[in-house]
């Protein structure tokens, strides 16, 4: 049986949670909607779908939704969206998270057989 990676920690595991997740990032100086660097930023805190496990899922499932995930010595503050918390976020096994994966690189034009 397959194992999938954990988008925040990094470890392998079996199953995982389905999730809207953002990693927060400090915000550029002195924002300015027509600034590049604030445009950039806003981009990258857009909620992305991520497959987490379980471990991360109980520490960001949390009434703010937001935690520290540590990995590899290093910690990141993530935040969950709010439809995905409360125990909400749908639980993949390793071949539906496969299907998934297969659909999405269809949907991009790649041949992932």
């Amino acid at each position: 049986m397959g194992v999938i990676p954990c988008h925040t920690c990094g470890q392998r595991v079996k199953p995982a949670r389905s999730v809207r997740l953002r990693q927060m990032i400090d915000a550029p100086t002195g924002p300015d909607p027509d600034d590049r660097l604030y445009e950039q930023y806003e981009r990258q805190m857009a909620f992305r779908r991520a497959f987490i496990c379980e471990r991360c899922y109980k520490a960001l499932d949390t009434h703010y939704g937001t935690g520290a995930i540590t990995a590899a010595g290093t910690a990141k503050r993530y935040s969950l969206s709010g439809d995905c918390r409360g125990g909400k976020a749908a639980v993949y096994d390793h071949a539906k998270w496969q299907r998934y994966q297969q659909r999405k690189a269809g949907e991009l034009g790649i041949d992932l057989a």
